[in-house]
């Protein structure tokens, strides 16, 4: 006869191996999604176009049903600190840069500006970790990874790099349904209540603004 407590600990067992292949699934289902980006870039995709950017969307999807994390995201650097890293403030941050992520050993940090709000240092946020599973491989690709020793990303400029990121940061931030779910409640006629989309998901309101257009919802 088996105890109450032997039978709790063989749940427990079994769910722990339940995890380990759902992490493992989605670990691979990332890494295919990252080969294909990386294979479109190679072939002369470079340039963000709409079949990269579904792709970008897609990693962004997973990477949040992955970690279990569910927007909107009201504690950002909570949900880093799931992923395996931290966010720092950077007084030095601001002048030439948003945002900095940079490789830690097996972990890594995002530095900010102490002086961003908090709206546009979730977008500065979500955007390092854009780098952090598009360029760097983190938990996807062991060389890619290793080969970002004493790498920096900072957030500046428009390379196709920095583009890539804004998408995920984007997508990470406002997934697609519940974009469409939260500007349709802020809409009367014609009239969509950006700025309340924006607050919905803690983003400023041009960020709010361009998700829309690029999904297609809003004119340009």
């Amino acid at each position: 006869m088996i105890s109450l407590k032997t039978k709790e600990q063989q749940f427990d067992c079994c769910m722990l191996k339940l995890n380990r292949i759902i992490k493992s699934d989605i670990q691979y289902e990332v890494l295919s999604i990252i080969r294909t980006i990386l294979e479109y870039i190679r072939n002369g995709g470079l340039r963000m176009d709409s079949t990269l950017r579904d792709k970008i969307n897609e990693l962004a999807s997973t990477v949040l049903r992955c970690y279990e994390i569910n927007p909107p995201i009201t504690d950002i650097a909570k949900e880093v600190e799931k992923l395996g890293g931290e966010v720092k403030e950077d007084c030095s941050l601001g002048v030439f840069s948003d945002g900095k992520i940079e490789k830690q050993g097996d972990s890594f940090s995002i530095s900010v500006p102490t002086n961003q709000s908090n709206a546009r240092k979730n977008f500065t946020i979500a955007h390092e970790l854009g780098h952090l599973f598009l360029h760097m491989g983190y938990k996807i690709d062991r060389e890619l990874w290793e080969s970002t020793e004493n790498k920096v990303y900072n957030r500046s400029g428009n390379s196709e790099f920095e583009l890539q990121a804004n998408e995920f940061a984007a997508a990470f931030l406002m997934p697609k349904e519940l974009y469409k779910r939260v500007m349709d409640e802020n809409t009367v006629g014609n009239a969509v209540y950006i700025a309340k989309v924006a607050q919905y998901f803690n983003v400023s309101i041009d960020a709010a603004s361009y998700r829309g257009k690029w999904l297609g919802y809003l004119q340009w």
